[in-house]
């Protein structure tokens, strides 16, 4: 994920987010962000890991991270 988080193509970020988004529904879920780290960055987050991170990036609180929520946690991140 790091790779992506210095990059300005949108795009980029968009693919991540598909990869992601396992099941296809626009959504990333806790399960998904957990699995994707585990694969790629070969780390094991604890629950409390992946909690602060979807506080962080959830801002309209549904327990969801959508694309948009997604690209301004990156932004954040860069900042």
């Amino acid at each position: 994920m790091a790779a992506f988080m210095g990059e300005n193509d949108d795009s980029k970020v968009e693919v991540m987010f598909k990869l992601i988004d396992r099941n296809g529904n626009g959504k990333i879920e806790k399960d998904e962000f957990r699995n994707f780290v585990s694969k790629v960055e070969k780390v094991n987050l604890s629950d409390e890991e992946v909690e602060e991170f979807m506080k962080m990036a959830d801002t309209n609180g549904d327990g969801f991270v959508d694309l948009n929520e997604f690209f301004n946690c990156l932004k954040q991140k860069r900042g």
